[in-house]
């Protein structure tokens, strides 16, 4: 949700986690969340132009099994003035009173991210410039437990050309790929990457094994681009690899009219790469593959085995203003085959629920708390005092708020909600709860 939300805006979103192995932790993946969230959407909000990148690693300190987890949020927005730095985490303030019209709001939630880092023994720092940018770094103690996937990469000698009119993406995905022993050649532009690939083959190179590009580049995109790379490629066995953006769905079938071996979205994460590679190596994709399948054959009987039990008869109304929450939140419902209908406020809420028709009523309403018009909160207060009719007085109300401090549950509990969930959603906690509640 938060990459649709900056490329919407034709922002660039890269990922950088080439120094953050792959571990399991032990800390509070709520509030981590949460802190992220907080920091990116700010840093999308107030760039127009260039790129929010997020790079995490971990640094190891003498405390046992403990490491300091850092995050890099670096955008390339309006930037923060020099004398309102020392005060930014501080409440009630704010950095300039005319952001609020022209961005919709001025990032009052900082003194409760700084808090929850510090819950998570770290901190937050900021270090910004007046229309270059800011960059945000965030630190949480966590304990680490190596549980590291070992794929033999620098073994299998693949080479690549990696094509990205952004420089911070070219680094992120070279880099990555560097650490796993990959050869890489990287292109700015097609007509770039055609020059590398004239070059390559008068010095009677060995053919590269994928081409992986950016559909957006200056002057030469998709199906042209695509054809050209073909044209200009001298081994037929190279694969082509499309990055394109995360609002673009693509068939298999579709990929292949378009000339290319697989497309995936950016941000480009350590899995989409190494299913990039596996396209080059049968090892690898046989490896990927069998993991996948472990995965999804788990899935398969937990989803059958609820669905008998309340997904058929779950009726949702999903009550949320914000339009990306909204995507998140029905991908995860239609995927379990959850009926959902979408209200933009609680005034809109209790309307739809005194309109349903008596054949298919409502039986659980996830509820936003921060709303235009009526909130969350004056919101439940009205549908329990009956204003949205006497059978529906009763219905269960899960909260969904962003706010993660302790009491905002009481709160929530207090004006008559029935549960409580914080943003953002994720598909694990959000079946906990309606199963929970559709079957009381």
């Amino acid at each position: 949700s938060i990459s649709l939300s900056a490329q919407s805006k034709g922002v660039e979103m890269v990922l950088d986690l080439a120094e953050l192995p792959n571990q399991v932790i032990q800390s509070d993946p709520g509030r981590i969340r949460q802190v992220l969230t907080n920091i990116l959407s700010n840093a999308i909000k107030f760039t127009e132009h260039g790129e929010v990148a997020i790079a995490a690693k971990f640094e190891h300190i003498d405390e046992g099994s403990s490491v300091l987890l850092t995050f890099q949020i670096r955008d390339t927005g309006i930037g923060i003035p020099q004398d309102k730095l020392a005060t930014l985490f501080d409440a009630f303030s704010q950095v300039d009173a005319s952001t609020t019209r022209k961005y919709g709001g001025t990032g009052l939630g900082l003194s409760i991210t700084k808090r929850l880092c510090q819950l998570l023994r770290g901190d937050i720092q900021v270090t910004s410039q007046v229309g270059v940018g800011s960059c945000f770094t965030v630190t949480s103690l966590v304990k680490a437990k190596t549980a590291q996937k070992h794929y033999a990469l620098a073994d299998l000698g693949l080479k690549l050309l990696l094509i990205d009119s952004n420089r911070s993406s070219r680094f992120a995905i070279r880099k990555q790929l560097e650490l796993w022993g990959i050869t890489v050649f990287d292109a700015f532009s097609g007509d770039d990457a055609i020059g590398v690939l004239k070059e390559h083959s008068s010095q009677s190179e060995g053919a590269f094994d994928i081409i992986l590009f950016d559909k957006y580049l200056p002057c030469m995109q998709g199906e042209p681009l695509a054809r050209s790379l073909r044209e200009n490629t001298s081994h037929k066995l190279t694969k082509l690899v499309m990055m394109g953006r995360m609002n673009e769905q693509y068939t298999q079938a579709q990929t292949f009219k378009l000339g290319v071996d697989a497309y995936f979205h950016k941000p480009m994460t350590q899995l989409a790469l190494l299913k990039t590679l596996g396209l080059a190596n049968t090892a690898l994709t046989h490896q990927l593959s069998s993991e996948q399948v472990e995965v999804e054959e788990v899935n398969d009987v937990s989803e059958i085995d609820d669905k008998t039990q309340w997904m058929d008869k779950t009726h949702v109304l999903l009550v949320e203003d914000n339009k990306v929450n909204q995507l998140v939140a029905l991908k995860i419902l239609n995927k379990l085959g959850v009926k959902t209908e979408v209200a933009e406020n609680g005034q809109l809420a209790i309307e739809r629920i005194k309109s349903c028709s008596v054949e298919k009523p409502f039986n659980v309403v996830l509820m936003d708390c921060q709303m235009p018009e009526m909130d969350g909160y004056q919101a439940t207060q009205a549908i329990r005092l009956g204003e949205a009719g006497d059978d529906y007085a009763n219905i269960p109300i899960i909260a969904m708020t962003a706010n993660a401090m302790q009491g905002d549950k009481q709160k929530c509990l207090d004006v008559g909600m029935s549960d409580y969930i914080t943003k953002p959603i994720v598909e694990a906690k959000i079946i906990e709860k309606l199963k929970e509640w559709s079957l009381k």
